[in-house]
């Protein structure tokens, strides 16, 4: 064997006992689609569990707690959710503490993940931060955790990389996985989309109001309104581009 190839199985050769935790509904689909990439890659079974929401409870992610449990948005949500929160919070640390997992996976969710990080990292576990918090926007003290307690953080925006590198962390740019969904739904239907009439006349516009319910019943009404307004705005632009394009009779 080759030291190329021993180093690549090392790299491969995850251990078994992987905490993954996901908070809400983006994180679940983010972190299944995670862990169905690791079993691809991996030389050997891998068992998961921790938080999981029914995507990564469908990919074999035994859950400890069910992420469903901790979709809350906003000061007044958790406000009024806080005793549960902290329960559910403070179970899951001991329960890191008591199974000492070799790998402990956050997804997103930095008020609630930032807090395991540093309690993973002192029971010994390696702390992967996937999707870590804006930290470029606010709360730049935040990539003081990421820095002492992660020993992997992937990004899916380009610039967070170097941005988080200045800051010490170990961070690695991997792409976007909605660009992902994005991608393979346009291979998927390129026949259609490729259609010369779809080509010269389709708008293709994303709603995007969230994945929390209470941002969905906050955002998406809005959203569809601008929407109306902005279709109403296209019609009467193309009516009028239309006028000014018919042939006109001067005396």
């Amino acid at each position: 064997m080759t030291d190329a190839t021993a180093l690549e199985e090392k790299r491969l050769n995850w251990k078994r006992n992987i905490c993954i935790i996901a908070a809400e509904a983006s994180g679940d689909a983010n972190a299944a689609a995670l862990v169905q990439s690791m079993r691809q890659i991996s030389v050997e079974p891998l068992e998961f569990w921790g938080i999981a929401g029914p995507k990564m409870r469908a990919v074999g992610v035994a859950d400890s707690f069910r992420a469903e449990e901790l979709s809350v948005m906003g000061f007044g949500e958790v406000l009024v959710h806080y005793l549960r929160l902290r329960s559910i919070h403070k179970r899951i640390e001991a329960e890191i503490a008591r199974r000492k997992p070799d790998l402990v996976i956050l997804v997103d969710a930095p008020a609630f993940n930032l807090r395991i990080a540093q309690s993973a990292f002192e029971v010994g576990s390696v702390v992967h931060y996937h999707i870590p918090p804006k930290v470029w926007a606010h709360g730049e003290d935040r990539s003081e955790v990421l820095r002492d307690h992660c020993q992997l953080v992937t990004c899916v925006l380009p610039f967070e990389e170097g941005f988080l590198r200045e800051r010490g962390v170990r961070a690695h740019y991997i792409g976007h996985p909605l660009k992902d969904q994005v991608d393979g739904f346009r291979k998927q239907h390129s026949s259609f989309l490729s259609t010369p009439t779809v080509r010269s006349t389709a708008r293709n516009i994303g709603l995007l109001p969230g994945s929390r319910i209470a941002e969905v019943k906050a955002h998406l009404p809005v959203l569809v309104e601008a929407f109306a307004r902005l279709r109403c705005s296209i019609g009467n632009r193309s009516r009028d581009l239309a006028a000014d394009a018919q042939p006109r009779s001067f005396p």
